[in-house]
């Protein structure tokens, strides 16, 4: 009589295991593009207020291949890690000039805004505290591996430059 108790006993606790991992497993969703793309900002956004790479790190550029493959599509995160080397052989800019995240030499931000304009498209909307200019910049995302990944970045209102274009030039 006992061992059938305790056998009921461990089943009971097997299945309530059981339901609460997949309870847990089904709460977990999937990251959401504008999630992603704030996550990269949250992350290195601080280029915008701070210089001192010796206390908060390499900025973005500058990242390891895996850091990028994080946020970047596989082959935005190549050419960003290309684009870094070029700059390190050379010692000085290659393909990319200024800050990715904010589109400028020496950024400087406040009111910044990400949200989701469609599905694999965010846009970035942000002022420069001191000249009072307002910019977009558009976030273009794919699905790697069942997760949504930046796969290009667009810049400017009239032209549209492309980061993606940019870092594909061959004359570095």
């Amino acid at each position: 009589m006992l061992s059938i108790a305790a056998n009921r006993i461990m089943m009971m606790a097997s299945l309530a295991l059981l339901l609460g991992w997949s309870s847990a497993a089904m709460a977990a969703k999937p990251e959401s593009e504008a999630s992603v793309v704030a996550r990269l900002y949250k992350d290195f956004a601080w280029q915008a207020i701070a210089s001192q790479s010796d206390l908060f790190g390499e900025n973005l550029a500058h990242q390891p291949r895996t850091t990028l493959e994080r946020y970047f599509s596989p082959t935005l995160a190549a050419l960003l890690v290309r684009d870094a080397a070029c700059q390190v052989r050379s010692q000085g800019v290659c393909h990319l000039e200024g800050d990715l995240l904010f589109d400028s030499q020496d950024p400087r931000v406040i009111d910044l805004d990400v949200q989701t304009v469609a599905s694999g498209r965010v846009s970035v909307a942000f002022k420069d505290p001191v000249t009072d200019e307002q910019k977009r910049i558009a976030f273009h995302l794919s699905q790697v591996g069942g997760k949504w990944k930046i796969a290009d970045i667009s810049y400017g209102n009239e032209r549209q430059r492309s980061l993606l274009k940019v870092l594909s030039r061959k004359d570095h």
